[in-house]
């Protein structure tokens, strides 16, 4: 999670809520509580959306958000992670929230589960909730399945329906690029195709995620269950995928079950020319150069940019 900051607009504080990538993504089943069972290694890259929380006068919460494709109401996982702590913690004063997007909607890169991770870690500081992160966490894990994962940041290895997080410390750090397809693409179809096909099944390396000083030496490691099933879910997305492989970058994944791909570099400036590389043959609907792993900083959350 980014830091947080003091801001004078009538929001109490200010915080860089960071998207992630899945660098391996195993589905492993149906749970009787009708979530799927992973095995995933995630981590945060440096593109991120702005969250401004504030106290309310009234009891009431008010989430607003500068993308008309996010749902401002009761359905938002701002909203749902406002909701769940005031109850926990039996505050009755209300909230104000005011979300910045810059993480795509439906990308795949939990831009809605880190927004709430966001919004907790706030409204704990305003509200003098007093909560630690275990608690936290917790609480997390009722508003969404990714959500616990933003509070052990930058890396980890998250497991049940991601309420399980064991962070890992990765020897490489480097740079992502991310690339965009058109439109987002439904989790919910992506997690019905798979079953219609079946997963993929082989354990996570541990080892070589933590040990790892290239980005070659990751890329056999990084695979995703899902990304059959989001290619026919999405067909945009496999089309995206098969040029980014004729370009010579096969290693591409998916991240998560939505629209952007992503790949390591070692460097800044071969990632940089790369991405150019796909603006110029105008693959895909935006692109973006990205640290991974680190925090956020304000100059990377406008890193998007179209493809010319």
């Amino acid at each position: 999670m980014g830091a947080a900051a003091d801001v004078t607009d009538g929001y109490g504080v200010q915080l860089m809520a960071a998207g992630k990538v899945n660098l391996s993504l195993e589905v492993l089943g149906r749970r009787a509580d009708g979530y799927h069972e992973i095995r995933s290694v995630m981590m945060t890259v440096g593109l991120a959306d702005r969250v401004r929380v504030g106290v309310a006068e009234d009891a009431g919460i008010e989430v607003e958000c500068d993308d008309p494709e996010v749902e401002p109401g009761s359905g938002n996982l701002a909203y749902r992670a406002a909701d769940v702590l005031r109850r926990a913690c039996g505050i009755r004063r209300g909230a104000r929230i005011a979300l910045a997007k810059r993480i795509p909607v439906g990308g795949g890169m939990g831009g809605g589960s880190s927004d709430a991770a966001a919004v907790m870690v706030g409204l704990n500081r305003l509200w003098g909730c007093g909560l630690g992160r275990s608690q936290l966490v917790r609480l997390g894990a009722r508003v969404g399945s990714d959500v616990p994962f933003f509070f052990h940041a930058p890396s980890a290895i998250v497991c049940g329906r991601g309420e399980r997080v064991d962070p890992i410390s990765m020897q490489w750090s480097g740079w992502a690029v991310l690339v965009r397809s058109l439109g987002g693409v439904s989790t919910r179809a992506v997690y019905a195709r798979w079953l219609d096909k079946g997963g993929l099944r082989s354990p996570i390396d541990r080892a070589v995620f933590s040990a790892a000083r290239s980005a070659d030496a990751l890329a056999p490691a990084m695979r995703n269950d899902l990304e059959p099933a989001v290619f026919e879910v999405a067909p945009q997305v496999r089309q995206v995928h098969r040029a980014l492989a004729a370009m010579g970058r096969a290693t591409f994944r998916v991240s998560g079950a939505g629209s952007v791909l992503f790949d390591l570099f070692d460097s800044r400036q071969s990632a940089d020319a790369f991405a150019e590389r796909v603006r110029a043959e105008g693959i895909g609907a935006m692109v973006a150069t990205v640290a991974a792993p680190q925090e956020v900083t304000a100059e990377e959350k406008h890193a998007w940019k179209s493809p010319t």
